[in-house]
């Protein structure tokens, strides 16, 4: 069965990491800034659930990686989250005072789905970017594990 396929190879690792993230981040949120810390170190998990070879065989950690990745780089991340986060908070009804026009929602909407896109897009190549600028470093940690 299909679903069943990608529910054990992507839905269910991805919920577990995502959860293990979470829970230390909820933990530290009661200090906010080492809550905030936590989360711009653990914003890369998803991805590397999703991308890594190395993680699906077992290699490496998915925090650990994502950790490292971030580290020496936390004020780009944080200031890439905050740019997706605000993008995806936008509603365009407000600012352009549109009403129920159901053209100009319809309209609105697509360009909001196309930000959306833009912006996971984005988290790819970030993603992509800080992986190559460790790459050997990455190769070498696994190589000692």
């Amino acid at each position: 069965i299909p679903w069943a396929k990608t529910l054990k190879e992507f839905v269910w690792p991805l919920t577990i990491e995502s959860m293990r993230a979470l829970g230390k981040v909820l933990l530290w949120s009661f200090l906010i800034i080492p809550g905030m810390i936590w989360y711009v170190r653990y914003f890369m998990v998803p991805l590397v659930v999703l991308l890594e070879p190395e993680y699906k065989k077992g290699k490496i950690d998915a925090l650990k990686l994502s950790e490292y990745l971030t580290v020496g780089y936390g004020w780009k991340v944080a200031g890439f989250i905050f740019l997706t986060m605000a993008i995806s908070t936008l509603r365009f009804q407000d600012i352009f005072n549109i009403g129920t026009n159901p053209i100009a929602v319809v309209l609105l909407y697509i360009v909001w789905a196309a930000l959306q896109l833009y912006t996971s897009l984005m988290c790819y190549f970030l993603y992509q970017y800080l992986y190559e600028l460790k790459r050997e470093s990455i190769q070498k940690y696994l190589e000692g594990a």
